[in-house]
């Protein structure tokens, strides 16, 4: 096989004539019906060739009236990715009678390039010829005819631009790790050593402790980094993530369907994008309250499933004139023969019903095994629970909540602590204290070891800068707490005016009760 042809930036109409034939000559030469000779096999690769083609056996009406172009158009492959060019071509060919079309059939070809930020990403070529007689739609009227089209993408990243992607990619992945080990694993630590050395500190003796360890996603997504990278590395395969779009744009072939919905489901990171950095408008405005927080788990659920579907709609109904219309946004090099893609009660809080769905789903399975005692954790009436009051303090002051779009409760983790018998008689749910958004209030020591009337007054209070029902961090060192505790007491020797503070744990572990 020829290699694939030079991108040509032509300057007048017979360059990018010669740019049509060359590259239409090059993909026709990949994909026939000679080298796929099964009519029912609509996606084509080649893998001698970054090329991959579309493949639809069509019936077209002869003389199609302009007012009917865009029925014809939706019927093509790869129809959302047409520029102005290709559905003029489209249009004009079905507009065409019987003869006229039979006599045009040498110049039935349109290609178009195809840009993301300026930068050439792909060729875009379609071609139609008359459908083999083996093909169930083959059944030519006086007034239709079934031709096989074909819809072809010569992808211009070349291979140092892939080594790029892996590299990227794998640093992306220990990046990732780092993150989850230094934003959540690590914080286990300090917790288990304190329950091994300090217990509980409520006089009981426990003979053992259990931990469920929680989800990290939501922790994770509270870094403003890994949204933004994430959305980026989306826009690295704009080639492929167009064929993804392409295959769930038909019902035919159920597995490649299934194959585009899942490709297609990275676009849940515009989904947490926007939802990350919504949270400093949110924020900003101080409109905590009117949000409510989404499990990322069930978003990651509703767009695999709904991605596809929504996106068959939009490439099967006018909704896809939106598309045509952000191709041609901004001025490109050759407008009409390019197109630009980038456009586009705290016990009731303590118990584990209190969950996302995927939780309380793990829950039961981790539940259901056996054990000493044979109870349901979540149900004996003999097992005291404790834990959640970051949820009940978020209910009544929203502004605690960091994250107001994201519902941080599947990274809780829950502790059994067992006697010496192996029966669970307390069970505690400890949150994680970045998921609560401390107020900048300052926590000052007192100069002096007792308080005068002078010292009070002098006490900065912040109250223009911070809200009234701000959280305020403790920075005294509690070296006989196993965790967190959220209360309204201040620390001797202190003053703030908050109205809740976060007092810390020994060794400074951040899991709150």
């Amino acid at each position: 096989m020829p290699s694939p042809p030079t991108l040509l930036l032509e300057k007048n109409p017979d360059d990018f004539h010669s740019y049509t034939s060359t590259t239409s000559q090059f993909l026709q030469n990949a994909y026939n019906s000679d080298t796929f000779p099964d009519p029912n096999n609509m996606f084509l690769r080649d893998p001698a060739s970054p090329t991959y083609a579309v493949r639809y056996t069509v019936k077209v009406p002869y003389s199609v009236p302009a007012s009917n172009c865009l029925g014809v158009v939706l019927t093509f492959p790869g129809q959302l990715y047409y520029g102005q060019g290709i559905r003029d071509f489209v249009c004009a060919f079905a507009a065409l009678n019987q003869s006229a079309r039979a006599d045009s059939a040498p110049t039935w070809t349109k290609c178009q390039h195809e840009y993301l930020l300026g930068q050439p990403i792909a060729e875009g070529c379609i071609w139609a010829a008359p459908a083999p007689p083996s093909s169930a739609s083959n059944d030519n009227t006086t007034s239709t005819m079934s031709y096989a089209v074909y819809f072809g993408r010569l992808e211009l990243q070349g291979p140092t631009y892939n080594w790029f992607k892996f590299a990227f990619r794998s640093c992306l992945t220990l990046f990732i790790v780092c993150l989850l080990w230094r934003m959540y694993f690590a914080h286990y630590r300090p917790l288990v050593a304190n329950l091994g050395r300090l217990g509980l500190g409520d006089g009981a003796a426990y003979e053992k402790f259990e931990l469920l360890v929680g989800d990290p996603t939501p922790i994770v997504l509270s870094h403003p980094l890994v949204c933004l990278v994430f959305v980026w590395d989306v826009w690295l395969s704009p080639v492929y993530f167009g064929l993804a779009t392409i295959r769930v744009s038909q019902f035919s072939d159920w597995w490649i369907f299934f194959l585009g919905c899942l490709y297609g489901s990275r676009t849940l990171w515009f989904a947490y994008f926007t939802m990350r950095y919504a949270t400093y408008a949110i924020k900003r405005w101080h409109v905590e309250h009117r949000f409510a927080a989404i499990d990322p788990g069930l978003v990651a659920m509703a767009v695999v499933v709904f991605s596809g579907p929504m996106m068959w709609v939009t490439a099967n109904t006018a909704l896809a004139t939106y598309f045509y219309f952000t191709w041609s946004i901004f001025d490109t090099s050759s407008p009409g023969l390019s197109i630009e893609t980038f456009p586009v009660s705290v016990l009731r809080y303590a118990c584990t019903s209190y969950n996302d769905l995927k939780t309380k789903l793990l829950m039961r399975l981790q539940l259901d095994r056996p054990t000493n005692s044979q109870r349901d954790l979540s149900s004996s009436p003999v097992i005291d629970m404790v834990g959640g009051s970051v949820y009940a303090l978020m209910d009544k002051q929203p502004m605690a909540k960091r994250l107001p779009l994201f519902s941080l409760r599947g990274s809780d983790c829950f502790v059994s602590c067992m006697d010496g018998h192996g029966n669970v008689v307390k069970k505690l749910r400890l949150t994680l204290l970045d998921c609560v958004d401390v107020a900048p209030i300052a926590l000052k020591r007192h100069r002096h070891q007792t308080t005068t009337m002078a010292t009070a007054s002098r006490a900065p209070t912040n109250q223009s800068k911070s809200p009234a029902n701000g959280i305020a961090l403790c920075p005294l060192d509690h070296p006989h707490q196993s965790f967190c505790l959220v209360n309204r007491q201040i620390c001797a020797g202190l003053y703030a005016t908050a109205p809740t503070y976060v007092h810390l744990g020994a060794s400074k572990c951040k899991w709150v009760l």
